[in-house]
Formats: structure tokens, sequence, C-alpha cells
């Protein structure tokens, strides 16, 4: 079956000092905010979920690093997230509460298959497990992806595809040859869906720091 790929530029966005500070999966309602040990990460939250009404939890991820040459700061390769399972843990074991500070964000691990899931229509669900949730790709409510960085290193791909995911989501098999490239330029929010928009860290060129936020955002996706 074909898919979209879609990414949508938004508004401009401003980010704190850079300190190293990482948070992972952190969830939160847009009508509350923020924890209090986070609130210099509000403006930049505010600006990312700018137009974008939703009463279900919110997930931060937050990743401030050093880049060093020819290095990409996240995931490499073509590939889609799938939506966020906060409930379950790897390999269906009771998540841990998902926590914030100098920790650093949790590595893509690899996708389990299964052939259902509880809640879950019948049909093939792919889950990308990590130690305090999951990815998953299944027939499910929408949900988006929302990226904003201080130094553009990501790109994603625009236009129809057809095939599976490999594992952890991977579609690095995919010829991109009908798709076009756009670079996910630094100080601007850009919004795909978790399930469908290919997107890939690239390299850079010098040692850099860098400031990644992202949101998976239930219940919404960049029309």
């Amino acid at each position: 079956m074909l898919k979209q790929s879609t990414i949508q530029q938004r508004g401009a966005v401003t980010f704190p000092e850079f300190t190293g500070e990482r948070v992972y999966m952190l969830p939160f309602r847009k009508a509350e905010g923020l924890p209090f040990d986070l609130a210099r990460w509000q403006p930049t939250v505010d600006a990312m979920l700018d137009g974008i009404d939703v009463a279900s939890p919110i997930y931060l991820m937050i990743d401030q690093g050093v880049v060093q040459p020819g290095a990409t700061h996240r995931r490499p390769g073509v590939h889609i997230d799938g939506y966020w399972r906060p409930e379950i843990a790897a390999h269906g074991q009771p998540a841990p509460r998902p926590g914030h500070g100098h920790q650093p964000p949790e590595p893509w691990r690899p996708h389990v298959f299964t052939s259902s899931w509880d809640h879950q229509p019948p049909g093939p669900t792919w889950v990308y497990a990590g130690s305090h949730g999951q990815h998953v790709t299944s027939r499910r409510q929408r949900e988006a992806i929302i990226l904003a960085s201080s130094v553009q290193g990501g790109a994603a791909w625009v236009g129809q595809y057809d095939g599976e995911p490999g594992e952890g989501g991977d579609f690095s098999h995919l010829d991109l040859a009908s798709l076009a490239e756009v670079p996910m330029g630094a100080g601007f929010v850009w919004a795909g869906d978790a399930m469908t928009t290919l997107h890939a860290s690239v390299p850079l060129a010098r040692a850099t720091p860098r400031t990644l936020v992202r949101l998976n955002v239930p219940g919404w996706v960049p029309t």
C-alpha cells in the first residue's frame, strides 16, 4: 500500500543556553506546561506547539550534545519513528517512569514483531522497543513527531513510497529517487507523521554543540 511521507515547516523557535541537558520522553500536558525544573524549556515547547491543541499527554525529548566531525547527533539512516507506547517496556515488562536531568536519551533499538497487541485492531504491529517504553507502528490513532534543532543535522523526504519497514523502522532499503529531500533547517519547527514520515540524522562537518528537541503528539498530525 502506498504511503505518503510529508514534512511541514512551521514557525521559528529558539533554545535556552547549552548545558548538555538530556530528557527522555517525559510526559506533560499542554494546558499544564512543563515541570518547574524544566521551565527554561517552556518557550521552546510553546513555539513547537503553536496552533496545536490536544488534551492527551505529549512526550518530550531533549538532547544537548557535542557532535563530532563526521558523526550524527541522533539516528542515521532513513527510517520512521512509529508512535510511542509509554505503558509497555521492552519485552512487555512495566515501563519505568521516564526521568530527566543529565541522562542520555535512550538509543534507538530494534523492532520486535508481533501479530497483535492489547487494545489494538488485528493485524501486524511493529514494536520499536526501548527501556522506557516503545515506539510502535500499527493501525491506531495518528501521532505527530515535531522536531527542532539549533544546528541543521537532519533531513526528511517528501513523496509517495511503498514497502514495509525493516528492523527498528528502517527504510534504508527504499529507493529514494522519486522523493524530494528536505533539509530540516535550524531554528524552525518541523512536523511529520510518526508512522509515515521518512527522516534521518545526517553527519556534521565539524565538532558542534547541538540542541535537538522532539515532541511526540498523539491525536494530531500536520495537514
